[in-house]
């Protein structure tokens, strides 16, 4: 935010810390802040945590900040900034917790209903076309001849 901003020094106290060609910048800062009432607009930060830490690696980011200032939503614009190999394994890690949490209420949430075992069949379809993807892709370091699942 200080780049964003060009502040020199913030642990002084100057009366106009913000160069006058960076004004714009710091109303487009306090907009997704703190929204804009009189153009209606709410702000794109929802709580300090991680939203702040987002809006600053956006500013950092020149295709995140387009997006953010076309009108995108906090979390795509972030998106755009981080590589796909980071945003692949968040996702995975978020799927297998997500798994973990369904698989604890199996027992006392199924209750046997074919619309729900559709859902189930759905994603282990595509966990099994994720997973020999990226099989192929790992194959060099798999012997030859043994299929064997990789796990953690």
């Amino acid at each position: 935010m200080q780049e964003f901003l060009r502040i020199e020094n913030a642990d002084t106290e100057e009366v106009n810390p913000v160069p006058e060609d960076r004004l714009s910048n710091l109303g487009e800062l306090l907009g997704w802040i703190y929204g804009r009432k009189k153009d209606e607009v709410k702000p794109v930060i929802r709580s300090q945590n991680p939203d702040l830490k987002y809006l600053d690696e956006i500013l950092g980011n020149k295709e995140s900040l387009s997006a953010l200032r076309g009108g995108e939503p906090l979390e795509y614009a972030h998106e755009l900034g981080r590589s796909s190999a980071a945003l692949f394994e968040e996702y995975l890690l978020h799927s297998k917790r997500s798994l973990q949490k369904a698989r604890a209420y199996l027992s006392g949430g199924y209750a046997g209903e074919e619309s729900v075992l559709k859902i189930a069949g759905s994603i282990a379809n595509m966990a099994d076309d994720l997973y020999n993807e990226m099989l192929i892709k790992n194959e060099a370091l798999m012997p030859k001849g043994k299929k064997k699942r990789i796990t953690d």
